[in-house]
């Protein structure tokens, strides 16, 4: 058995894979996955949130400050 991996050949190789344009669709759902396995609360980005979130506030908040 190998009982030394190649850690930079090894994190070349998931970064070129993230980067390839091929992978685009399969990676984003890896990511979205990923992102909520992690981060459990994760908001999705194509998800609206409701009027009384905080994150609806915060947006709010922005946009008013960014017309002024």
């Amino acid at each position: 058995t190998d009982l030394v991996t190649d850690l930079e050949h090894f994190y070349t190789s998931i970064i070129d894979l993230l980067d390839d344009p091929d992978e685009k669709d399969e990676v984003e759902q890896l990511l979205m996955w990923w992102n909520r396995q992690i981060f459990p609360l994760y908001a999705d980005p194509e998800r609206i949130p409701s009027k009384n979130s905080a994150l609806a506030q915060i947006r709010q908040k922005h946009k008013e400050i960014k017309e002024r």
